[in-house]
């Protein structure tokens, strides 16, 4: 078998594949001398010489605010020394803000934007142990608040650092409501957070607050809502901002009740403007409490009667020196608890004499009323008084005295004669203890004082039998049938008189038609009808009395009397008795009996029969 012969390769692509073989071969060299540097080492020009010169770190690439820095932000591996700048040491000494360590710089969280190729400075950074994002960029003694953008327009075009006020305008009903204050009167400024607030019809909301960043959606930035990228120019815009603890509450309530909120941006020319003007314009001043909402007389101050209804805190003025008060009250200590004399009005400023004494009631109490702590403006300090009666009634705001209180031996209630007296009788039973289980010998009254004529001996009974003298009787009578006996009291003494109409004529008619009336004129004219009085008791004394009878205390000698001329239904008067010490009794006597004088004579003469009726003694003839 014949074998196939191979073509041979022409000479052109020969001759190419040669070429290949050399400019790969060249490649590869030229890789290797560049990667261990002995290209650049032997093409590189001869470097200016470093003697004298201090390298300064610069920025590699734009930083932004917020991030921290990391070691390739201030050195490029490629570039090597070539990252920092070379300068005199002179030039250097000269700006000694420049960081010229890089270890000072690397780590730190950057305080604003940075474009590349710049120098460090520690205005760049904050402090040292911030962190990143938006809460390392608030300051200290400052808290984030984040808002959308939409609510107060303007807000978003400030940049990081930027330094602005927020006020808002107050509903039209709360305008109307402002009344003139005494701490504004006084001459002070009212003060809240800190800052004067202004007395027309804005609020001022937040002072010197700080304006940290903008986003929108997963975008951030420092340098206000024109300098978000264009894929992020739509969707809900934030804004975080530092303002003073103090102004949280006061701005959420504005935004929740959807007030109108402004900004007005301070000038960014003078960094002293940054600071707050008002702790220059309340420079010198002292500083007052003051109340906040207005207090009913006779009240106790609390913490709400002196807070802010917004923030909670308190309600101050600051006043010149000039108009100062000595008597005013500084501290909230002196306050809190205090009771105040009269009616005071939002932004008062108190003195001692706008309060009641320790002593003086806060509240109305009522005659014979036990007085407890809470009837005091001060029971630690007037604890004398506590368990005390008053003696009559007394309005809030009076003072006490000792006068003003009944004494510890009185009675509280009204106490029934000959009813045994108990602890709860008394004002104070261990003060007047030798009192408790003894009768009452009348009716006390609620408030008297007792005294030991006011009591049966000590061995009396209680009720009826206690109340009846030893040397008497007791006998029931019915109100009704003796006049003025229902107006008379347990304990009274009385004396009972009897009045009754005698007609001796008619009782001289019964003798017959043949009577014959001899004697004087004067004797003959006591025979007419006339009313007879007779005394039928002394010194009786009321036992006890209902509603429809009385028990009366009688001598046994005077109970036939009253007796008999009840059951002849004669007018029973009884006639009360003086009660006041040292009184002279005046003594009743009865009426003389005429009839008894009387002498009666039958005659029968020749059978015929005359009566004789001598109005005296009998005369013989």
């Amino acid at each position: 078998m014949q074998r196939r012969s191979t073509p041979s390769k022409s000479p052109a692509i020969r001759l190419l594949m040669a070429v290949g073989i050399v400019a790969s071969g060249g490649l590869l060299t030229y890789g290797g001398l560049d990667y261990f540097g002995l290209l650049n080492a032997s093409q590189t020009a001869p470097r200016n010489s470093r003697a004298g010169m201090v390298k300064v770190p610069r920025s590699q690439r734009a930083l932004t605010a917020l991030a921290k820095v990391t070691r390739e932000d201030v050195h490029n591996l490629q570039l090597g020394d070539e990252s920092y700048f070379w300068m005199s040491a002179e030039r250097v000494a000269a700006h000694p803000e420049w960081i010229t360590n890089p270890a000072d710089i690397v780590g730190r969280v950057m305080a604003r934007n940075k474009s590349e190729q710049l120098v460090f400075t520690e205005k760049d950074f904050l402090p040292e142990g911030s962190r990143t994002g938006l809460s390392g960029g608030v300051p200290e003694g400052k808290q984030g608040f984040f808002l959308d953008a939409s609510k107060i327009p303007g807000l978003d075009l400030l940049k990081m650092g930027d330094r602005f006020d927020l006020l808002a305008s107050l509903p039209d009903e709360a305008q109307k409501q402002q009344q003139g204050e005494y701490g504004l009167l006084a001459g002070g400024i009212k003060v809240r957070g800190g800052k004067p607030i202004p007395l027309s019809g804005v609020r001022l909301l937040v002072q010197n607050a700080e304006m940290i960043a903008v986003t929108r959606g997963r975008q951030m930035t420092t340098q206000g809502v024109t300098e978000l990228p264009e894929t992020a120019r739509s969707g809900s815009t934030q804004i975080t901002i530092a303002i003073d603890p103090g102004e949280v509450v006061p701005l959420t309530q504005a935004l929740a009740a959807d007030r109108a909120i402004h900004c007005v941006a301070r000038s960014g020319q003078n960094d002293a403007d940054a600071t707050s003007n008002s702790s220059i314009q309340l420079s010198g001043m002292i500083a007052f409490p003051a109340t906040s909402r207005p207090i009913k007389a006779f009240s106790r101050i609390t913490a709400d009667d002196l807070a802010d209804s917004d923030t909670g805190e308190l309600r101050t003025y600051y006043f010149p020196k000039e108009n100062v008060r000595d008597e005013w009250i500084m501290t909230v200590n002196d306050l809190i608890g205090r009771v105040v004399a009269r009616d005071v009005s939002a932004g008062f400023i108190f003195s001692k004499d706008d309060f009641l004494p320790e002593s003086a009631v806060i509240r109305d109490v009522k005659a014979f009323a036990r007085i407890v702590a809470d009837d005091l403006v001060d029971a630690r300090q007037a604890k004398e008084y506590v368990g005390r009666v008053a003696a009559r009634d007394f309005n809030a705001g009076f003072i006490f005295s000792e006068n003003d209180l009944l004494p510890k031996s009185a009675v509280i209630r009204d106490v029934k004669a000959f009813s045994r007296i108990v602890a709860d009788d008394l004002v104070d039973a261990r003060q007047a203890k030798e009192y408790i289980g003894r009768v009452a010998a009348r009716d006390l009254a609620q408030g008297a004082p007792l005294k030991d004529t006011d009591l049966l001996p000590p061995d009396a009974a209680a009720g009826i039998a206690g109340g009846t003298p030893t040397d008497r009787v007791a006998i029931s009578i019915d109100l009704e049938t003796v006049h003025g006996v229902g107006d008379l009291n347990r304990g009274d003494q009385f004396d009972l008189l009897a009045s009754r109409l005698v007609k001796p004529g008619e009782e001289l008619a019964k003798l017959g038609t043949d009577v014959k009336v001899s004697g004087s004129p004067i004797a003959s004219s006591k025979l007419m009808d006339q009313a007879r009085n007779t005394v039928l008791a002394r010194e009786a004394l009321v036992v006890d009395i209902g509603e429809k009878t009385a028990t009366i205390a009688v001598l046994p000698s005077d109970v036939p009397g009253i007796t008999k001329a009840i059951t002849l239904k004669a007018s029973i008067f009884a006639l009360l008795r003086s009660g006041q010490p040292g009184s002279e009794s005046h003594a009743l006597e009865s009426d003389p009996d005429t009839a008894g004088n009387v002498t009666i004579v039958e005659e029968i003469v020749g059978g015929k029969r005359t009566v004789r009726v001598f109005a005296g003694s009998k005369k013989s003839k």
